[in-house]
């Protein structure tokens, strides 16, 4: 049985869905067998999980798409011994597999945005613990985003397009029922909404 047979049969097993178009960052697909069985592995029971998530580090939950923003936007750090190393003469980075003998090169490619995007999303993705280390065979250069709205397990690359979502028709009436299973006796209001006539053009696929 071939890997990627493997792998549907896993997804199979799991029940998992995820929508054909998922990305993780920089517009580039990651493989979508991988992340539906990555996500299925993954999904929490936690009575906490409140509405909006971010699939990143898959830890973080919130009511309030702004503060979700925050976390998508806040600055990270890794041990130095997880993605630099020095090998005699030679200066490496971990991350981007980049040798130079002359620190003063090794300086300038840290200073890089394929490094820093690079940086930024592994520290991400370690928030989430030793069973969220599967994304790092997903990483993507771009703009890392790639969030989740537990009342309609749907998925987005854009908090953008997660705002849009919210004033869909078919987000409002899962939005009731999860109120209703929620442990939580309310959930704060997450966007402006815009005219009732913009809202129905939305759906929970992108």
């Amino acid at each position: 049985m071939s890997f990627l047979s493997v792998i549907v049969f896993a997804v199979i097993l799991v029940g998992g869905e995820i929508p054909m178009d998922v990305r993780l960052g920089g517009g580039q697909l990651v493989s979508e067998e991988l992340m539906t069985l990555g996500e299925s592995l993954s999904q929490t029971s936690d009575p906490s999980l409140k509405l909006f998530q971010c699939a990143v580090c898959n830890r973080f939950t919130t009511d309030n798409l702004d503060v979700l923003g925050m976390h998508m936007g806040a600055e990270r750090s890794l041990p130095e011994e997880e993605w630099r190393a020095v090998v005699g003469d030679s200066h490496q980075c971990k991350l981007c597999h980049y040798t130079t003998q002359l620190k003063a090169n090794f300086q300038l490619h840290c200073k890089t945005d394929k490094h820093v995007q690079k940086y930024q999303l592994v520290a991400h993705i370690k928030e989430g613990g030793k069973g969220n280390e599967w994304r790092l065979k997903c990483v993507a250069i771009g703009n890392p985003v790639h969030l989740k709205c537990n009342a309609c397990d749907y998925y987005t690359n854009s908090l953008e397009k997660l705002r849009m979502h919210t004033v869909n028709s078919r987000h409002e009436a899962s939005l009731k029922l999860y109120k209703v299973s929620s442990p939580q006796t309310s959930i704060s209001k997450h966007t402006t909404q815009p005219s009732r006539g913009s809202a129905s053009q939305y759906s929970c696929y992108y």
